[in-house]
């Protein structure tokens, strides 16, 4: 099995490395969405007639080998957008229908138009920073994780209902408010020994045999009180050719502080941190390199950082930069993430004084320092008709990580196919290597109309 990973791994390696014809090169970098402050709001539609109800939509369908078990996966999922535009005022929603029947709303809301205010009510999807698929500072909504790292980031994001209002100052000068009364945690995988359930759901049914996922889903769900309540206020400009940005956030870690100390229901302790958060972040190109950063304080209630069960203070910092390269249309993405815990070796022995065992029983707080490199390489061929790209994700602290090769392939104007190989290795404790019998080949087609 491990030969034949390699070996589709390599296939697929090369793939992306063999030259199709030569073409001018591209530059990744978009100063024009710099900051995704306004939703991308009928991205599929193109410009919108005042007064004209516009529908599209698309239909994704993906099929995955597990190949450690031979286990085949099936995926189904259509997407249907509505957006209706007049002089003051635009409606946007996207309905999200899955192989189930089931129907969500994946995004709604109505924008208006007074003077230089935008008014955004709805079920909103808002995506702040500047990092690729890696951003500090975008915290009001979660993200759906159950199924590792595979999909665009704002497939991932979850809309949350929410109020913002937009003003636009000088120039490119924007100031927001935004606010929420609730909010969505991350959506994990909660069934009990899924590929991919991560092991800090896996230990509370190791820890209770009598768990059922009913049980883990009401621990991790979160009541819709006001007192979840969310809060921004962002500012962000450019000059001189620096985009930059500041973020005061108050509401939740979106990520469940899960703490075991028995075998007894009572002994999981779940619990979503309240933080204080102060951000910055900057986008420039110098000498051709498409610089960004991030840089987050958050604070919580545990300031002296010795309390199990609530989350520490920490630093997290995104730095990445992408430059083209004199090899046809090749592109590097590099990015950094270093998450610094404050006081994590008080919470440590706090564990070890009341007997729990830190290593395996304490969430998030272990690690000082954790560094997480992300290194993406890509190409395109025939007219960005052929998008072959590797990616490889590494937690520096534990030597775990995810190997992505994949080629993306325009067959009409209207229909995509995806084909890669995702390969995860890893200590079972470590971050990536909790995945390692999951890895997998996929072919995922897209319908846009």
């Amino acid at each position: 099995m491990k030969k034949t990973k390699l070996l589709l791994a390599s296939l697929l390696l090369v793939s992306n490395i063999w030259a199709f014809d030569s073409f001018d090169s591209f530059d990744s970098f978009d100063s024009s969405d710099s900051f995704g402050d306004d939703s991308s709001f009928a991205s599929s539609f193109g410009g919108i007639s005042e007064g004209t109800l516009e529908i599209g939509g698309r239909l994704n369908l993906e099929n995955r080998i597990i190949t450690p078990s031979d286990k085949s996966q099936s995926k189904v999922d259509l997407f249907l957008e509505l957006s209706y535009a007049k002089e003051s005022s635009d409606f946007f929603t996207k309905l999200k229908i899955n192989e189930d029947k089931e129907i969500e709303i994946d995004e709604a809301y109505i924008r208006l138009f007074y003077d230089k205010y935008i008014f955004d009510i709805g079920r909103i999807k808002n995506i702040w920073g500047k990092g690729d698929m890696i951003q500090p500072v975008d915290l009001m909504n979660g993200m759906d994780l159950s199924d590792l790292l595979e999909r665009d980031y704002a497939e991932r994001v979850i809309a949350e209902d929410m109020l913002k209002v937009t003003y636009r100052g000088e120039g490119e000068a924007k100031y927001i408010f935004a606010w929420a009364p609730s909010f969505t945690p991350n959506k994990l995988e909660t069934r009990k020994g899924h590929h991919f359930t991560p092991k800090s759901i896996q230990n509370m049914y190791d820890s209770n045999s009598n768990l059922s996922e009913n049980m883990i889903e009401n621990l991790l769900e979160v009541d819709n009180d006001i007192k979840y309540s969310q809060f921004a206020i962002r500012h962000t400009n450019t000059k001189d050719s620096l985009d930059y940005g500041f973020t005061l956030y108050k509401g939740y870690d979106k990520t469940a502080n899960i703490v075991i100390t028995g075998n007894t229901l009572a002994d999981i302790n779940v619990d979503y941190t309240k933080i204080h958060t102060i951000g910055g972040e900057f986008a420039k190109v110098i000498n051709g390199y498409n610089t960004r950063g991030e840089v987050v304080y958050i604070h919580t209630e545990d300031t002296s950082g010795d309390d199990p069960l609530v989350s520490n203070n920490r630093i997290e910092t995104l730095f990445g930069f992408d430059r083209d390269l004199k090899l046809n249309n090749a592109n590097i993405n590099v990015q950094l993430q270093t998450t610094y815990l404050l006081n994590s070796s008080k919470a440590k022995d706090n564990l070890k004084n009341k007997g729990y065992d830190a290593n395996t029983g304490f969430n998030g707080k272990v690690n000082t320092m954790q560094n997480m490199l992300v290194v993406k390489i890509s190409d395109k061929y025939k007219n960005d008709k052929i998008i072959p790209e590797s990616k490889i994700t590494y937690e520096v602290e534990d030597s775990s990580f995810i190997f992505t090769n994949s080629v993306e392939l325009q067959l009409k104007d209207d229909i995509k196919m995806n084909l890669g190989y995702i390969w995860i290795h890893g200590k079972e404790d470590s971050k990536f290597g909790q995945y390692k019998d999951s890895d997998y080949a996929f072919a995922k087609f897209e319908y846009n109309f």
